[in-house]
């Protein structure tokens, strides 16, 4: 099951780089999705945009909480015993520490995620 995980496939080191590229597929299945409206009226026949909106928005909806759980991850921080913090799903990353530069990706790639 290893082969189907992207950290894997890419051989990804940074856990910061692997939230990015979590939080980039949805944008990127919204363009794909888009592509394949174009190539069908391109070919078949054309594809209202209130169509378009109507699919883009059930697709949204059902990803809405996946969307919203992944970019909170980089806040939700636990205390270690050594009094340092962590994020919780991924224990190697120090929070607001002064060598947190995967956090702090993290954090900034959250705040957007949210717009």
């Amino acid at each position: 099951m290893d082969i189907f995980t992207l950290e894997c496939s890419l051989d990804i080191e940074s856990e910061a780089v692997q939230y990015l590229l979590t939080l980039i597929v949805y944008p990127a299945f919204a363009t794909v999705l888009q592509l394949g409206f174009y190539l069908y009226s391109k070919f078949r026949r054309r594809i209202s945009p209130d169509n378009q909106l109507n699919v883009h928005g059930v697709v949204l909806m059902l990803a809405y909480l996946p969307i919203l759980l992944i970019s909170l991850k980089p806040w939700q921080c636990n205390t270690n015993p050594d009094g340092t913090f962590s994020v919780r799903s991924m224990r190697n990353v120090e929070c607001w520490g002064e060598v947190s530069s995967q956090h702090t990706t993290m954090i900034i790639c959250s705040f957007f995620s949210f717009f």
